[in-house]
């Protein structure tokens, strides 16, 4: 399985942020690239609800259609927000770690329902 971040910006699609972290899950998804290009190209960049971090926006989606918990405090405390002007302007984390987060945090999730 390819990690999100792989994705992210890679050509020749240009994924950005809340479509890397879905390309990182589409086997758990099961949306097609053509899916996830028109119902996430609008989400990355700070464009998700509420100026959301679309890496984050993603993981809760995912997350939500398993039946399972936001994991948006544990991001929130990790990256030390949850929108991403806030986090590109002021904190200056990443988007690449925003990603990484992202899929670390669905991961876990997703592991422990498992269990």
């Amino acid at each position: 399985m390819k990690k999100s971040v792989e994705f992210f910006h890679a050509k020749p699609e240009n994924w950005n942020c809340a479509q890397a972290v879905q390309k990182g899950f589409q086997q758990i998804t099961g949306l097609s690239d053509e899916e996830i290009e028109a119902q996430f190209r609008a989400q990355g960049g700070g464009r998700a609800e509420g100026g959301l971090c679309g890496a984050l926006h993603s993981a809760e989606k995912i997350l939500a259609d398993q039946g399972l918990s936001s994991v948006k405090e544990a991001f929130e405390a990790t990256a030390g927000a949850c929108t991403c002007h806030k986090l590109k302007q002021e904190l200056h984390f990443p988007c690449t770690e925003c990603v990484n987060l992202a899929e670390k945090l669905v991961t876990e999730k997703l592991q422990a329902a498992d269990r």
